[in-house]
């Protein structure tokens, strides 16, 4: 059994008041189209958007089709820890198509994800049970009508500079302003790159909560 992490969302919409007061005139679709084109950069530059995905091993069960929740597109596997009765862990398995060297713990057990396939492997011993908890990195799909709440609550300013920059860099339109727009997506850019520096150390602002419970 496979269980995805609950999240919260918002629609497009709400992040559109603070551009309408710059640029009034502009429709929604606009807004809502660079909003969701720099939502997408940031998650996919900086792997702001992460997900937690609880596999229920079966018996017998080697491959697990992992998908990205609605609405979301798969960046990476970050990581991959196995709980079972005895207490043993697996970490941080990476991205590979054969068992990684360190992978195996615990009577032989290993994980690895194959990105092709989207699939994660297990092997072991056939009776292995327990729980798999994988960490993912998600960006919101192309398509999607909303977005993560963390855009709005912990990076709203930085996704405001991408929108305002991307907005005021297109060529030839009244409000076309390129040394400001410029500005402002170079400032994108760089909070970008603080933000993926703080999520890698453990920083990242807006921590995301496990929902699971504890895994028997």
């Amino acid at each position: 059994m496979i269980v995805y992490e609950s999240a919260k969302t918002r629609p497009l919409s709400d992040f559109h008041e603070e551009l309408r007061f710059e640029f009034p005139n502009l429709p929604a679709q606009l807004f809502s189209y660079y909003i969701l084109r720099c939502a997408r950069i940031m998650a996919q530059e900086g792997n702001l958007i992460r997900r937690r995905v609880v596999i229920h091993a079966e018996p017998g069960v080697t491959r697990y089709a992992l998908q990205a929740p609605e609405e979301m597109d798969l960046v990476g596997i970050l990581g991959i820890r196995h709980h079972d009765m005895c207490g043993c862990v697996v970490n941080t398995v990476p991205r590979t198509f054969v068992p990684p060297d360190g992978a195996v713990r615990c009577d032989r057990r290993s994980a690895w994800y194959d990105a092709h396939e989207g699939v994660l492997h297990l092997s072991g011993p056939a009776q292995s049970k327990g729980a798999y908890y994988v960490e993912m990195s998600v960006a919101p799909a192309l398509n999607a009508c909303e977005l993560p709440e963390e855009y709005l609550k912990d990076f709203f300013t930085t996704l405001m500079f991408g929108v305002r920059g991307s907005i005021m860099l297109i060529s030839g339109r009244p409000w076309t302003n390129r040394q400001v727009g410029q500005g402002y997506y170079n400032e994108f850019l760089s909070q970008i790159h603080r933000m993926a520096i703080q999520t890698m150390s453990g920083k990242q602002r807006g921590g995301i909560k496990m929902n699971f419970g504890k895994a028997m």
